[in-house]
C-alpha cells in the first residue's frame, strides 16, 4: 500500500500462480487488483475500512472431456484464481486495539459486484476434439470472509496469525452453446488459518504466508475440500 497522509492508503498488485490441484494443473497471472484504505481512531482501537477492484487480465480456461468439465482452479476458490475472465469490486471493514504485547482485531469484507466469469472449453466438445476454444460463462459465487487475526513484533520482525471463514454463493454454469449440460455448484463454506510475516531487507520485504483451509459445508457432493497454499510476495519502498 502506498500511504497517503496518515488517514488514506492506496495500492494494487499483481501476481503469477502455479497450482497443483485435483484433477489438473493451473498456471499464469492473477487478476489485477488495486486497493484504497482509510483508517480513523475509535476510543481506544483503530477502524479500517477500504475498497478492492479486481480486474481480469485473461479469460478463465476449462479443460473438458465428452458431457462434463473439470475445473481447472480449486471449487472452494473458483471465481478468485487465474484467468478468472471479469471484474470484482468488495468493500471491507475492520478494527483492532493494543492486546499484550501485540494487536488483536476482525475484519470482513464482500464482493458486491462480481460480473460474469468468461470461460473457454478446450478438449472434448459435444462428441468432437475441439481444438477451437468454446466460450461459455460461468455466473455467482460472490466471496465473503470474517477474519479475526492477532499480530505483534519478535525484535523488528512482524508475525501474524488470523483464523478465518469463508463463503462462496452459489455458481451457475452456461456451456449450452458448446453442448455441454453443466450443474450448478452449490454455496460452500470454509474455515481456515493464516500465519504470515514481514522480512525486510533494506527498501525491499518479503511477504510469505501460509494458508490452510477446510470445508465446512457444501451445497453440493463434494465430500472433503482441503486447501493448503504457500504465498511469496514482494513490496518496494521509495
Amino acid at each position: 500500500m502506498y500511504g497517503y497522509g496518515e488517514v488514506w492508503s492506496f495500492g494494487g498488485d499483481i501476481a503469477y500462480s502455479n497450482l497443483d490441484t485435483d484433477p489438473g494443473k493451473s498456471d499464469g497471472l492473477e487478476p489485477i487488483r488495486l486497493f484504497g484504505a482509510g483508517r480513523r481512531q475509535l476510543g481506544s482501537g483503530t477502524i479500517f475500512y477500504g475498497l478492492r477492484a479486481q480486474f481480469a487480465v485473461a479469460n478463465a480456461k476449462l479443460d473438458v472431456n465428452g458431457a462434463s468439465s473439470e475445473s481447472n482452479r480449486t471449487y472452494g476458490d473458483i471465481l478468485s484464481n487465474i484467468g478468472e475472465g471479469g471484474f470484482e469490486l468488495a468493500p471491507w471493514i475492520g478494527w483492532q486495539m493494543p492486546a499484550g504485547p501485540g494487536v488483536f482485531g476482525a475484519r470482513v469484507s464482500y464482493e458486491v459486484v462480481n460480473t460474469d466469469t468468461d470461460v473457454k472449453l478446450r478438449g472434448v466438445v459435444g462428441g468432437v476434439n475441439s481444438t477451437v476454444d468454446v466460450t461459455g460463462s460461468i455466473k455467482g459465487g460472490s466471496e465473503g470472509q470474517a477474519a479475526v487475526f492477532y499480530e505483534f513484533n519478535v525484535g523488528d520482525m512482524p508475525l501474524g496469525a488470523a483464523l478465518t471463514y469463508d463463503f462462496y454463493s452459489k455458481i451457475e454454469q452456461d456451456f449450452e452453446n458448446a453442448g455441454i449440460i453443466a450443474s450448478d455448484i452449490g454455496a460452500r463454506s470454509l474455515i481456515g488459518v493464516n500465519l504470515y510475516t514481514r522480512l525486510d531487507f533494506g527498501g525491499f520485504g518479503f511477504i510469505p504466508s501460509l494458508v490452510w483451509r477446510e470445508k465446512v459445508s457444501s451445497g453440493d457432493d463434494i465430500d472433503k475440500l482441503s486447501d493448503v497454499r504457500l504465498n511469496l510476495a514482494g513490496r518496494f519502498s521509495f
